[in-house]
């Protein structure tokens, strides 16, 4: 009798353990429930002081009212587009000489590039009407493109790619590699430079504009592969005073932190519009690993907004992402190249605006003072980004010329 009641039992030991168990799971509901909530709402933190700050936080914001094709300047960039291409095909030659390629075209290139740029007149005329308008209004298409489910995450998605970037570099071709060169080599350095002048230009009108990381990117490289061609045409001989003015005035609006901090914001834009696709998908997956990749977009939507903050700083500071998950350091690893990247086309940028100040002087013979305070410009124009100290200024022991350098840098220096 009793070993039945005995059976009939439920042991106490298996209670207590039930009962362990039961408050371990609630607890841990409570604390995940808390920790939801957390992530949430500095979710929702973040979005509000992006639109406190008037930064787009959707596509639809970012791309603001449309412009008329006659005042949009990437309608005639489109033109420069095609001219280049038929350029590039007859001189498919000189594509792998260094020496074009950085706009220092060999006598010899300079023969074969004449006939074909004579053949198209209409290219300077069609970049003059695109540096002439307001706007770019670029035709970039941001739309999102399905990818096949064996992507991860499952139905993730890109965006669509555009020609509006091969539109600008063909822009950054045309005027620092055809244009410049073979007017210095006709002896007309005030139209050399002032081919090199509206390049300065189109990366000032960029500014206006919502790009995405890689069209600033391409904006910093076009701006250093103008600068080479400058200092040689500033070599060659004297410009006019004017044209000496109208390049200090298109190099004093350059300011590539201001790039880099909508690069920042364009990246924080992108990183809640895939958020929203990923949650659009969230029935395929279970929910902590949906949840897990909510809580990395908001690590990633918090680092980049500090180092947008971080634009305001000079000189450079280190963007350390820090010990992230995977995920999280796949959204942000390229946070720290960007500001490399940026700071090589401020430091080119601002040594070039030092040496149109050396020429612009009243004396353009005698040396500066070791700050370079005495050269008219703003103290910050005249500091190295790396460093944050100013540019080291001498002549050139064979041509005389000045020299401008910064922690084993030379501005116009030809790359080996």
């Amino acid at each position: 009798m009793g070993s039945r009641e005995s059976k009939g039992k439920f042991p106490q030991g298996c209670l207590w353990a039930v009962v362990v168990l039961v408050i371990f799971l609630g607890v841990g509901i409570l604390a995940s429930v808390i920790y939801v909530g957390s992530v949430n709402a500095r979710y929702r933190e973040v979005v509000a002081r992006m639109e406190a700050e008037g930064i787009p936080t959707t596509l639809e914001e970012a791309r603001g009212p449309a412009v008329p094709d006659e005042q949009c300047a990437a309608t005639y960039l489109s033109e420069v587009g095609k001219i280049e291409k038929e350029i590039d095909q007859r001189l498919t030659d000189l594509k792998d000489s260094k020496t074009y390629q950085q706009g220092r075209p060999t006598a010899e290139e300079i023969e074969k590039m004449r006939p074909v740029y004579a053949d198209h007149p209409e290219l300077w005329e069609t970049i003059r009407k695109a540096a002439g308008c307001s706007r770019y209004a670029w035709l970039v298409d941001y739309t999102f493109v399905e990818q096949p489910p064996s992507s991860f995450p499952p139905g993730a998605t890109v965006f669509k790619g555009s020609e509006v970037l091969k539109d600008l570099r063909a822009l950054f071709d045309s005027l620092t590699t055809g244009l410049a060169p073979l007017r210095l080599a006709e002896g007309k350095p005030d139209e050399a430079l002032e081919s090199l002048i509206l390049a300065f230009r189109f990366v000032n009108l960029s500014e206006k504009e919502p790009l995405g990381t890689v069209y600033h990117l391409s904006l910093f490289a076009g701006a250093e592969s103008a600068v080479g061609p400058a200092v040689k045409i500033l070599q060659s001989g004297p410009v006019s005073p004017n044209k000496l003015e109208t390049l200090e005035a298109e190099l004093a609006k350059i300011d590539f932190m201001v790039n880099y901090r909508q690069m920042m914001e364009f990246e924080q834009l992108m990183l809640l519009e895939l958020n929203r696709e990923f949650r659009l998908r969230a029935q395929k997956w279970i929910l902590p690993v949906d949840f897990y990749f909510k809580s990395s977009f908001l690590k990633a939507l918090e680092l980049n907004e500090s180092f947008r903050n971080q634009a305001a700083l000079d000189p450079k500071v280190e963007v350390n992402v820090g010990d992230l998950d995977w995920f999280t350091k796949t959204l942000v690893s390229t946070s720290p190249v960007l500001l490399e990247s940026t700071c090589r086309a401020q430091r080119a940028a601002r040594a070039l605006r030092v040496l149109v100040a050396l020429l612009r002087r009243d004396n353009p013979e005698e040396a500066p003072k070791a700050d370079l305070s005495d050269l008219g410009l703003p103290s910050k124009a005249t500091l190295d980004p790396f460093t944050g100290k100013p540019f080291q200024v001498s002549r050139d022991a064979e041509s005389g010329f000045w020299e401008i350098e910064a922690d084993g840098w030379v501005l116009g220096e030809v790359p080996k």
